[in-house]
């Protein structure tokens, strides 16, 4: 454990030594990144007289080596105290974006999104969790677009900006217009927002820039909103429901709403992660979220309405639940995945699209049994048959 650095090497050597960190370790780190926050930054950077800002620059730097983004964003969070300048939060954020694996960062911040910390905590948290996504976007990282587009809309982690909101929903429609068939749904989904943002400012008192700024972009939205629904990848899952379940094709009426008992069950959730499982294990597939095994539209409504926040009762907090479950379950992983919804008969439908993976993949907690696809179903592998299987499929 660390206390008051003692210089930059001892304190290196005393993070790198430890493995995972502890908790008073982190809080520690907390404590001097609180300390550091005090000194102010010149065009030049903050004095590196100040042993604190030493310790905090060398503790940023050994957790970008280690990997530990998750520490990383906590101790930005610490660094975000009101009324002291910013720079070593930005700092954190900075760091993790240029070494961090973007799709993994992306899921950290939107997790952070969805803390329930007390206040100032969770204004502290949810800012810095926006910073990242909004340097995500700047590295052009395409799933962060429609997030922030969402954050700037709703005053969320940023002071609400409609403007800003219709920058980065236009960015998201108009790169995923440009992308394979499977972003065109995120496509369609940002000229939707897009186009009611606009409708909404036209109707505002603004400035006359403003006014043909929006109508310059209500015009385009409506432009490649036609241009987008040619192109819809819906005909593809058309064909994977009217073909019915397979070795590749699994259906799924709900992810976590037990429709017999009406309550929500855990052991649905777990299923489903058998099933992503079974498939990496194999030669991938395909898992459609709403339909039932007969076919019938189910929708993903009861799923929506199982979320006790009322901002999670949507395709957002819907799929970040689902990558939440999933990456804890099969430790990152993430990808292996897609994750796109589709309309149908007025309903949302979820399909998972999951790839083979190049190793064996075992659902967290049972590291005795790997999960394979038998025909239209699963079965788990254990003692010489889970051997004799990874021989044959991941030959060394």
């Amino acid at each position: 454990m660390i206390s008051e650095p003692d210089g930059d090497d001892a304190l290196r050597s005393a993070l790198m030594a430890e493995k995972p960190l502890v908790e008073e370790t982190i809080a520690a780190l907390c404590h001097i990144f609180a300390l550091a926050s005090k000194e102010p930054a010149s065009e030049k950077g903050p004095s590196l007289g100040n042993p604190h800002v030493r310790a905090g620059e060398a503790a940023i730097s050994v957790l970008v080596e280690r990997m530990d983004y998750e520490t990383l964003l906590k101790l930005a969070g610490c660094s975000s105290i009101p009324g002291r300048p910013l720079w070593l939060a930005q700092r954190c954020i900075d760091a993790m974006v240029r070494a961090g694996e973007k799709n993994y960062l992306y899921d950290l911040a939107s997790d952070e999104l969805d803390c329930e910390a007390q206040e100032p905590f969770r204004s502290v948290r949810l800012t810095n969790a926006a910073k990242l996504l909004l340097r995500l976007g700047e590295e052009q990282f395409v799933p962060a677009y429609l997030t922030l587009g969402d954050l700037f809309k709703n005053g969320i982690g940023f002071p609400k900006d409609l403007e800003q909101a219709g920058m980065w929903y236009l960015k998201a429609a108009f790169v995923n217009s440009f992308e394979a068939s499977n972003r065109a749904v995120s496509a369609a989904s940002a000229y939707q927002e897009l186009i009611e943002i606009c409708e909404t400012y036209k109707d505002s008192h603004v400035t006359t820039n403003n006014v043909e700024f929006y109508r310059l972009q209500i015009g385009l939205a409506h432009e490649f909103s036609k241009r987008i629904r040619a192109v819809l990848p819906q005909q593809g899952v058309d064909c994977l429901i009217d073909k019915g379940e397979s070795g590749r094709t699994e259906f799924k009426s709900t992810l976590r709403w037990d429709i017999k008992k009406r309550m929500v069950n855990s052991d649905l959730e777990k299923q489903l992660i058998q099933q992503m499982a079974a498939f990496m294990n194999l030669d991938g597939g395909n898992v459609l979220i709403g339909v039932a095994d007969d076919k019938t539209i189910f929708g993903l409504e009861a799923d929506y309405g199982s979320f006790s926040a009322e901002k999670d009762r949507n395709r957002n907090g819907f799929e970040r639940h689902l990558r939440q479950i999933l990456r804890n379950a099969l430790c990152g992983r993430s990808q292996m995945y897609s994750i796109n919804f589709y309309p149908f008969e007025a309903k949302d439908v979820c399909q998972i699209t999951v790839r083979r993976s190049p190793e064996p993949v075992f659902v967290k907690g049972e590291d005795k049994r790997l999960w394979v696809r038998d025909g239209n179903s699963k079965r788990a592998l254990s003692g010489n048959e889970l051997e004799e299987y990874c021989r044959e499929h991941w030959p060394v």
